[in-house]
């Protein structure tokens, strides 16, 4: 650039102008229009053609830059890679493929990659001391770390027994845990046992039931018209509901917890069968005591046993038949005659029900063939609910002894007690939702 000024110290002025004007900051204006405005005619003078075209050129690419900056990039979709993919990424960069290659073999891109190799040693680390499973993508660790140590101990303690765990247990076990060690921060949140499972790669495994199908205009009308036929004469807490279901009383859960890829063994499949009639009103306000039929008529559990929570009898099978059902109705209608009370009962058609007997305080109704899933109120939520406590109080001691280093088996006494606990601690409010659901 040729400068007018002759003198040493002229020239030097010049430069440093021309440095000042070239990095002054760009204006909004500048953004704009890229041009230059220049205040004092003789500085304009110090210039060649060619050096303002470089300082209209270092302004109309500033001016570009800012335009390109003001809009907002959209993100493009990041696809996280585990530890164990990660690890495979490092050792093909040491067995001398190209970063190229490595990005198209694994489809990651340039940044992420070089944040991979940025953290090389973080990630071998993390991978060869087994504290992170090789699907995790984040390597974050827990607040209280102690605290889930001690709760997977227990954990696989639970599964090496083949106790079945649930979420809530597992929640109430790290409270437990907290206590103990006096964390107060700590909180068993549904937020906290999801990223625990997270971590830990816990699962949850269940065995599904089968519903079987039912033929929705039947049911209508039944629900709609026969029903309320039926029911007309009678208050809401003389309307009756009974059904049977049948309890391994010494089977667990089949629900749980486990470890992912665990075979979720459960030991041998439990033959200890008993038959519980439960009956309760419409409104919930009156539960009939259970009705328990066993295998043996007295059991040895049984001895010195002045009195039972439950009425009890017994077959060979452990079956409800029509002659215990008669005798049920029968000792059922004397206590309502006794009370000068007429009830209605609804019960299933099943074969055992069909029984020839005169009450005098109780009409008997049979639901349509086929349609008990659809129109038997205990079938809505009550028989499940029961079965679900009476396990969950059954697991509760096996734990318990479990951590005392006791084996505990139920006998016969002890599950005709939980089950009467839980039928007496029903919620009152279940039976008339339940009722609302099936029937009206």
């Amino acid at each position: 650039v040729a400068s007018p000024s002759s003198s040493t110290s002229g020239g030097d002025r010049s430069v440093t102008k021309r440095r000042r004007l070239l990095s002054s900051p760009l204006s909004a204006s500048d953004a704009i229009f890229p041009c230059v405005v220049v205040s004092e005619p003789s500085l304009l003078a110090e210039f060649s053609f060619s050096s303002i075209v470089t300082v209209f050129a270092c302004h109309h690419h500033r001016a570009l830059q800012a335009t390109v900056m003001a809009t907002p990039k959209k993100r493009q979709n990041y696809d996280a890679k585990n530890l164990a993919t990660k690890v495979e990424i490092s050792e093909a960069l040491k067995n001398g493929e190209s970063r190229q290659q490595v990005m198209t073999k694994y489809n990651v891109k340039r940044s992420t990659l070089g944040t991979y190799v940025k953290n090389e040693q973080q990630i071998l680390q993390a991978f060869e001391s087994e504290k992170f499973h090789a699907s995790r993508k984040r390597l974050r660790t827990a607040a209280h770390p102690q605290l889930e140590e001690a709760l997977l101990r227990w954990i696989t303690d639970c599964r090496n027994a083949h106790l079945p765990l649930s979420g809530p247990l597992i929640m109430a076990q790290g409270e437990k845990y907290a206590a103990m060690m006096n964390i107060e921060s700590f909180k068993a949140s549904e937020g906290w046992f999801a990223r625990f499972r997270e971590r830990h790669e816990l699962v949850f495994r269940s065995v599904c039931g089968e519903k079987a199908s039912v033929d929705e205009s039947v049911t209508t009308e039944w629900r709609n018209v026969k029903l309320l036929e039926h029911i007309a004469a009678y208050e809401p807490r003389d309307v009756f509901n009974a059904d049977e279901t049948a309890l391994f009383f010494r089977a667990l859960p089949d629900k749980t917890v486990t470890f992912k890829g665990d075979a979720c063994i459960g030991g041998k499949k439990c033959k200890q069968r008993i038959t519980v009639l439960l009956a309760a009103n419409m409104t919930g306000t009156e539960r009939l005591p259970l009705l328990v039929v066993g295998k043996a008529l007295k059991p040895r559990c049984f001895k010195n046993v002045k009195s039972l929570p439950v009425e009890y009898t017994a077959n060979r099978k452990a079956w409800m038949t029509s002659d215990i059902f008669r005798g049920w109705l029968q000792q059922l209608d004397r206590h309502f005659t006794s009370k000068d009370r007429k009830i209605i009962m609804v019960v299933d058609n099943c074969s055992a029900h069909n029984c020839t007997v005169e009450l005098k305080s109780i009409k008997v109704v049979f639901l349509p063939p086929n349609t008990t899933s659809a129109l038997q109120p205990m079938d809505q939520g009550i028989i499940h609910y029961v079965k679900s406590k009476y396990r969950k109080h059954l697991l509760e001691r096996m734990i318990l002894c479990s951590e005392a280093g006791k084996l505990y088996q139920v006998d016969l006494l002890g599950a005709v007690q939980i089950i009467a606990h839980v039928w007496k601690t029903l919620r009152r409010k279940l039976s008339p939702t339940v009722f609302g659901t099936a029937v009206l």
